[in-house]
């Protein structure tokens, strides 16, 4: 049975019999579309394992943990629309990382009064090539009028990438991913230039959904999630087929 908030209640004591060896953490992002399973031994069983957790050894690099985030609350949300606002070459606030956040958080509290509603968004930083500054992409879940977002912006020039009739909610959600491969690949980039600072930040109350069960095998959690969801998935992977894979087994799967 899946819990709705991504909980660790323990299992059954008929599963606790059929887990003596171990068990898989099935956990379903239904918005996102996406499940992954993640074997635990049966001493590392507790409350504190979960998928992605440091105590399960899985994905310890921060890059990657963001990496999975970002995909996740973009695909959750349709964030489709991917803008790039940039600073005119007068203004000196773009070579400063918290002048540019300062910037980014008075932007986005004026676009949600003047679009009069909350909305979610990503936004990330990265140095221009050219020695510009600063620039940002963000995202945004729905197509906003070109000259809203300059005006609302007042620092320069925006830019925007997205589709612009209405499409089908699972377009939105392939091009949601295909907007996460693209912002998630800056978060890598100049951390040590960040000095410290966050590398990419959220709207707040708009974290995907998690559901959470138990499995005796990988096939099972693969089928259990598959249930969850209602459908069978468009695309599964196993991280034994990765020989760069560093944590326990893994199993995932996505829908469109």
């Amino acid at each position: 049975m899946f819990r709705g908030d991504g909980g660790d209640s323990p299992p059954s004591l008929d599963y606790r019999t059929k887990l003596a060896r171990g068990r898989w953490r099935v956990a379903v992002y239904p918005d996102a579309g996406e499940a992954v399973a993640t074997f635990q031994s049966a001493a590392g069983i507790g409350p504190s394992y979960g998928v992605g957790s440091p105590a399960t050894g899985a994905d310890p690099s921060a890059e990657r943990r963001a990496k999975r985030n970002i995909r996740r609350y973009c695909a959750a949300n349709r964030l489709a629309y991917l803008w790039d606002a940039t600073y005119a070459a007068s203004d000196d606030a773009r070579f400063d990382p918290r002048s540019v956040r300062s910037d980014i958080r008075t932007f986005f509290r004026r676009l949600r009064r003047v679009l009069g509603r909350t909305f979610p968004y990503l936004w990330v930083t990265e140095w221009h090539k050219t020695g510009h500054g600063l620039h940002i992409h963000f995202a945004l879940d729905q197509y906003v009028a070109h000259a809203t977002v300059r005006d609302v912006w007042g620092h320069g020039y925006v830019f925007v990438r997205g589709p612009r009739r209405r499409v089908a909610a699972r377009e939105t959600r392939r091009q949601a991913r295909r907007v996460a491969r693209y912002v998630a690949k800056y978060v890598a980039k100049d951390t040590a230039a960040a000095g410290g600072l966050h590398r990419y930040e959220v709207a707040q109350g708009f974290q995907p959904q998690i559901r959470v069960a138990y499995a005796a095998t990988a096939e099972e959690a693969l089928k259990a999630a598959a249930l969850e969801m209602g459908c069978e998935p468009v695309r599964t992977w196993d991280s034994a087929s990765n020989v760069n894979w560093t944590g326990p087994h893994a199993v995932g799967a996505e829908w469109d």
